[in-house]
Parts: C-alpha cells; sequence; structure tokens
C-alpha cells in the first residue's frame, strides 16, 4: 500500500506561524506583540477546549473516478463519491483497491468484484460505505412473500477474493442484493453466488461493523485463512438455504457479537472439510441469533450454530431466540466434541416444537449447567446427547427482554420477520440474560503480532462479555442500534 497521505501537524503550525509573522510585519506590530499573539494561539490550541483537527482521508495510489467501472481497478475509490460496477470489476494480485467512507456504490445484474491483490473497504460509523442496487424499494414488512420480496432475488454475485488475495478488510459496509452466480471464476466455488467469499491459505479477512441485507446462499464463505467477523448484522439470508458465516477446513478465526436475524439455514458453521492442511477452528461467542433456520426446506439443519466433521471451536454466551434449532453439535460425520468447549448459551423458545430443540435431538451436543435454562430442570436424569426430551416447560420462558422486539407473540410471523428494521436488540436492565455469561477465555490474535490490526486490520478484537448475546450493557459490543 503506497503513497499513502499523512498530516504534518509540525508543518503545518510552522507556516502558519509565518504566515502571522508576516502579516504583522506588514502592519508594523511590535515584536513583543508578534510574541504575545503566537503565545495566546499556542496555550489555546493546547487547551481542552481547542478544535480538533481532522486528519485527511488515507489514499492508495491514483483516486477512482466516479461514475461506471469495469475492467480491472486499482488505487481510491473516494469520500462521498458515487460509482457503478458494471460486470466483473479486477483488483489484480500485487494492486490494492481502498475504498474510502462514505462512498456508494451501485451494482448492476451480475457484476462482481474480484479481489486478486487486497481490497480495502473503510467506512466508519458516521459514514458507512453502501454496495447496493440502485432505486430498490425494501420490502421489510409481514405480508410480502420470499418469492416476491427483492431480498431474495439477488442483482449481483458479491466480492470474491482469489487465493492470491492476502488481505481483505471490510468495515462499517452495506452489502445487499447478492445473488446471481459466479462466472468463470477459479476456486472451489461452483458458482454459487457469496456476499464475501475468502479461500487464501495464510490470508486474512477482517470483517467488522458492517451489515449484510438479502442474498440467495452463503453470506460469507470462508475455504481457508484467519478471520475476525465481529459486530456485524445479518438480516433477510437465503430463501430457502444457505449460512451466513461458513467456515471450512485450514481456516481460524472469530465470529462474535454478531446480529442474525432470519438467516434461511445456520448462523455460524464450521466444517473441516475442504483442503485441510490444519483443523477448522472458530470461537463462537456472544452473538444473537434471532428467528433462524425455519426456510430450509429438509428438516434436521439450520438454525443458530453448527460445528460438524472433525471442526472444534468455543461456543459461549450466544443468545437463541426461536430457532429451528439451538447449538448443534453434529454426531455423523461427527463434529470434534472432545477439543471443543461449550456453555453459558442462552435459549428462548415459543412453541414447543422450538424447545424440544434447545439441544437437537439425534446429534451429540452437550448439556452444561451454566446455560440457560438450566438443563437439570428440565432433562431427565438419564438423558444423553441427543436424546429426546419434553420442553413443554419451557415455552415462553426466560424472555431475555430485548429493547423493542415483539418476543412472545412473534411465532407466527417467525419467517417474515427476518429484517431489522427499527426493532432494538438491546438488552433491558431488567433482562436475564445479563451477567450470565463467562469471560473464562480469550478470543484468537488478541496477542498475534501477525494478525493485523488497526486501520488496515481489525480495530478491535473485542473480548467476551458476561453479558449474554451481541448487545452487552458496556456498548462494546454490536453497535447498530
Amino acid at each position: 500500500m503506497n503513497q499513502l497521505i499523512s498530516w504534518d501537524y509540525g508543518l503545518f503550525f510552522r507556516n502558519y506561524y509565518i504566515h502571522l509573522i508576516n502579516y504583522c510585519m506588514k502592519r508594523n506590530l511590535s515584536f513583543s506583540l508578534i510574541f504575545a499573539v503566537i503565545m495566546v494561539i499556542t496555550a489555546a490550541c493546547s487547551s481542552s477546549d481547542a478544535p480538533e483537527i481532522s486528519q485527511p482521508l488515507i489514499t492508495v495510489g491514483q483516486s477512482v473516478a466516479p461514475g461506471s467501472v469495469s475492467g480491472s481497478i486499482k488505487g481510491t475509490i473516494m469520500s462521498d463519491q458515487v460509482y457503478t460496477l458494471n460486470g466483473r470489476v479486477v483488483v489484480n494480485a500485487g494492486d490494492t483497491l481502498l475504498i474510502q467512507e462514505g462512498a456508494k456504490i451501485y451494482v448492476t445484474q451480475g457484476a462482481c468484484l474480484d479481489v486478486r491483490g487486497t481490497l480495502l473497504s473503510l467506512g466508519s460509523k458516521e459514514k458507512p460505505i453502501w454496495f447496493t442496487e440502485k432505486d430498490v424499494v425494501k420490502q421489510d414488512n409481514t405480508t410480502v412473500t420470499v418469492d416476491n420480496d427483492p431480498a431474495y432475488q439477488g442483482i449481483w454475485s458479491g466480492i470474491y477474493c482469489e487465493n492470491t488475495c492476502k488481505l481483505c478488510v471490510v468495515k462499517w459496509t452495506h452489502i445487499e442484493f447478492v445473488g446471481t452466480p459466479f462466472v468463470d471464476l477459479p476456486g472451489n466455488i461452483g458458482g454459487t453466488p457469496r456476499g464475501i467469499y475468502f479461500g487464501t491459505a495464510g490470508g486474512y479477512l477482517v470483517l467488522e461493523d458492517s451489515w449484510f441485507y438479502g442474498i440467495t446462499n452463503d453470506v460469507v464463505r470462508i475455504e481457508s485463512g484467519y478471520f475476525n467477523v465481529m459486530r456485524n448484522t445479518f438480516e433477510k439470508c437465503g430463501p430457502i438455504g444457505g449460512d451466513v458465516v461458513n467456515v471450512k477446513g485450514s481456516s481460524k478465526g472469530n465470529v462474535a457479537y454478531n446480529l442474525y436475524t432470519g438467516n434461511g439455514t445456520t448462523g455460524s458453521k464450521a466444517s473441516n472439510v475442504g483442503s485441510a492442511t490444519f483443523q477448522c477452528e472458530m470461537t463462537t461467542f456472544n452473538n444473537t441469533f434471532v428467528n433462524g433456520g425455519w426456510r430450509r426446506v429438509d428438516a434436521g439443519r439450520g438454525g443458530s450454530v453448527n460445528y460438524e466433521e472433525g471442526a472444534k471451536g468455543l461456543i459461549y454466551n450466544n443468545l437463541i431466540v426461536n430457532c429451528r434449532y439451538g447449538v448443534r453439535m453434529v454426531g455423523n460425520p461427527a463434529a470434534d466434541v472432545a477439543d471443543s468447549k461449550l456453555g453459558s448459551n442462552y435459549n428462548y423458545g415459543e412453541t414447543l416444537d422450538i424447545c424440544n430443540q434447545f439441544y437437537p435431538t439425534g446429534h451429540i451436543t452437550s448439556p452444561e449447567p451454566t446455560d440457560i435454562p438450566n438443563p437439570a430442570m428440565f432433562l431427565p436424569a438419564s438423558y444423553q446427547p441427543g436424546d429426546v426430551y419434553d420442553g413443554s416447560s419451557l415455552v415462553l420462558q426466560n424472555d431475555p427482554q430485548f429493547v423493542n422486539y415483539p418476543v412472545g407473540n412473534t411465532f407466527a410471523n417467525v419467517v417474515v420477520l427476518s429484517y431489522v428494521g427499527s426493532f432494538d436488540f438491546r438488552l433491558k436492565s431488567t433482562s436475564p440474560a445479563l451477567g450470565k455469561g463467562t469471560t473464562d477465555f480469550q478470543p484468537f490474535f488478541v496477542n498475534d503480532p501477525n494478525f493485523p490490526k488497526g486501520e488496515f486490520g481489525s480495530t478491535e478484537i473485542t473480548l467476551p462479555s458476561s453479558d449474554i448475546g451481541a448487545f452487552p450493557a458496556n456498548g462494546k459490543g454490536n453497535q447498530h442500534y
């Protein structure tokens, strides 16, 4: 990443003082008065009331002209400018594309961002970046069907990071209406669209504080590499299938403080399949899953968290509300249960079918005494993982108490309430989920000097919270409210 712009504050004030001195001398002011003026200004600038001088935005290479973009691209997409992505747009190996905050990128039918070099999408809370369809009207209401909802129709093919892409950083970015199959791209993609596809051995994917809305299949597919997926919001993902975060062999990282609403199949999935040079390992903690898995056609799959086929990891502090299944450790092909740890996961259900799958039947999820509700209160003493049990005493119990979401009478609308809208998934001060989590573990990469951090990496690898779910009371979790 060359030609980065930085701000020289010393040079700024030197030139300012020279200009001030010349001004005073031209008006025959005394040097004692000039010195006094300089001292007053210096003192004012050092006071706590002094205005802050904002730093200029970072650029890489040449700026990309606003308007239609096609073919090869590199340099900087500029802040507050409007672009249109046409066809297959390629960031070549060795090149960098940086997108500044506030940029708006409209997508056209079949467009794709093919990243062979480096992608840095650096939005901000105040000025996010947008990849979206122009003039689309979102249908976030309880009357529109899946077939008529533009969220599930698919306009473009998303962001495909080829195996030469060593770094993809996406922060405060909206990615919407993905669903057209990839065409003529290498790798184990099979033409299937993804919001973001990443598969570089030894590469790094950072996905933070971003929004995904509407897709026809998996949202984030990680075939290999190191990843930190934190504080994102996923809504209307998959019309009849598709996982939200789908991690495969030779992958290792964190999935935390994300909000999932109405995913078609699973929210967070880990599977040690593919070219596994090392075991798939995912730490899944402090996420909020709402209404997941109900559009999946076949039974036995979908919902909140899924580990299978030799994957391992830590699964703590997740809030699971009205999902088709609770944490699912698959027994055939089996997840690596011996090297995985679970606990302090919170389940809530409004029907008996939901409550009977807090611990999915036919699988090997281990009930933990720190879970809510306490398994000892409803599981028989003879219970073994995968057994059928009676969850009738759990229906409508342990309301997590969201600030604004109609828990208690939503299940009739569970398929269509797949969006965030004006709902507020923070917890009320009286929520039974507060203070019931564990902090007795550490995410990956916190002290790893090799994992990229800062402007061109993770802004923050947020530590576990004792408040269950993606919105802890300390405000350090998901920022989308």
